[in-house]
């Protein structure tokens, strides 16, 4: 039919417009996220763009409800202005055909955010947080600044650099503090590099001509040593260590186990294509306007 081309070619129009414009914001306020977390850790290009897609992929399910609804009312709102609902009427699609026509440009936008619900936001919030837990320990391992103190182990251990080498590789006069068993141990050194391959043996900051001085705080009962050689493991309990979130666990899963978290997520899940339905065809009357 004519006209119903022509209805949902304009419901199209205007989701488009919504849902691109949407994107563009969650993106803003992702990409100012990502920016928060950059201020204690520093992430490449290509890491922020690739944290930034998953996010909004994950995020899907979430403004395709919102954008259907805001379109819905556009279209319905400039159709009623125009007075081209009023010829439709006269020509005989009366408002019972014209929901019918929205429900079933809906139920398509409902099988497609069932799909991005219940598989593809979970595959994207777990990508993501994989993707993050490896950037940042990339980063914590990887990027040491001179002149600014360095939290790594979670705390644990911190470090400081007075200067690099030329070719970034080398630290020089570097200082380091971290408790082992309520002892403190204060390090200082001359040089100091990165060693290691963490994926097999975890990654190792190299003291080189330096002096290590452990007790306990508040007293005055230092040991001290000197050493030619020391290191220090710096990604202890961070390789391989990714959160398990209730968003980040497949569907399938949650339905195993009588937990109410993984309740309450597998509900959130289920409500997505349901109120792609509900807030369209609540759309409907609300866009009605007098003629």
């Amino acid at each position: 039919m004519i006209v119903q081309r022509y209805f949902i070619r304009e419901l199209l129009h205007y989701f488009f417009v919504v849902f691109f414009s949407l994107v563009m914001v969650a993106a803003v306020f992702i990409f100012v996220e990502l920016l928060a977390e950059m201020s204690t850790s520093v992430f490449s290009g290509v890491s922020i763009f690739h944290l930034l897609i998953l996010k909004i992929i994950a995020k899907l399910s979430m403004l395709l409800p919102a954008a259907l609804y805001v379109a819905i009312l556009l279209a319905l709102s400039r159709l009623y202005s125009d007075s081209e609902i009023v010829a439709m009427w006269v020509g005989g699609i009366g408002p019972r055909q014209i929901n019918l026509i929205v429900f079933r440009f809906l139920l398509a936008f409902a099988a497609a955010t069932s799909v991005i619900s219940l598989y593809l936001s979970p595959e994207a919030f777990a990508a993501h947080e994989a993707v993050l837990a490896r950037v940042r320990a990339e980063a914590e391992v990887s990027v040491i600044l001179p002149g600014r103190f360095l939290e790594l182990r979670n705390g644990e251990l911190v470090a400081y650099a007075e200067a690099l080498s030329a070719d970034g590789r080398e630290m020089q006069n570097l200082f380091a503090r971290f408790t082992i068993a309520g002892s403190q141990n204060i390090l200082v050194a001359k040089r100091a590099h990165l060693s290691g391959r963490k994926e097999e043996f975890g990654r190792y900051i190299v003291l080189e001509d330096g002096y290590r001085y452990s007790g306990s705080p508040g007293s005055v009962d230092y040991t001290v040593y000197r050493f030619g050689k020391h290191e220090i493991r710096i990604d202890q309990g961070r390789t391989g260590s990714v959160s398990k979130k209730s968003n980040t666990i497949p569907t399938w899963d949650l339905l195993k186990f009588a937990h109410p978290g993984y309740t309450v997520e597998l509900q959130w899940r289920i409500s997505q294509p349901i109120s792609v339905l509900l807030l369209g065809m609540l759309a409907v009357p609300l866009a009605r306007t007098p003629c």
